[in-house]
């Protein structure tokens, strides 16, 4: 694959092959549970020679695309701590042309939002078949609130869910 194809947020990245793949699960006492992925990359010369061995470590709630494997040609961007840690929330896998990506957490404002917005989804569960019944005698009011319904429903996906 050219660096043409290559996405613009991994043209400075660092290009290497992964090796010794590690994912798992941690969580501690009051944390909750978070993915965590850690492997080595191998910079290597023109001539295939390792000219260095970077550990990197990815860590979220939880990791989406495809999962890296021993072998891949990948571009890792992020930052690298004292001790030569790289810690990235993104890999370009050279090879298919997707990436790996750490998924955000979720915002204070989500957070915040999402308490009262529990609550007015249950009603509307409730209010949609409330509406089914008021339709069989009323038409129009019971379209009105399962249209109301599906509203509340379509903004809960697009707030928690879209992408």
């Amino acid at each position: 694959m050219s660096d043409k194809e290559i996405p613009k947020g991994f043209l400075n990245g660092i290009r290497g092959t992964v090796r010794s793949v590690e994912k798992r699960e941690i969580s501690g006492p009051y944390q909750k549970k978070e993915d965590y992925i850690s492997f080595r990359l191998e910079k290597m010369d023109e001539s295939g020679n390792v000219i260095e061995q970077i550990p990197v470590e990815m860590r979220a709630d939880f990791i989406k695309g495809q999962v890296i494997k021993d072998g891949d040609s990948v571009i890792v961007k992020g930052k690298r701590d004292r001790e030569g840690l790289l810690r990235t929330d993104s890999v370009y896998i050279v090879e298919t042309g997707l990436e790996m990506k750490a998924a955000p957490r979720m915002g204070i404002l989500k957070f915040l939002l999402s308490i009262p917005f529990s609550f007015i989804l249950m009603l509307s569960v409730v209010g949609f078949i409330a509406g089914i019944f008021v339709a069989i005698s009323e038409p129009a009011g019971g379209i009105l609130i399962i249209g109301v319904c599906v509203v509340i429903w379509a903004i809960f996906y697009l707030v928690y869910y879209r992408k």
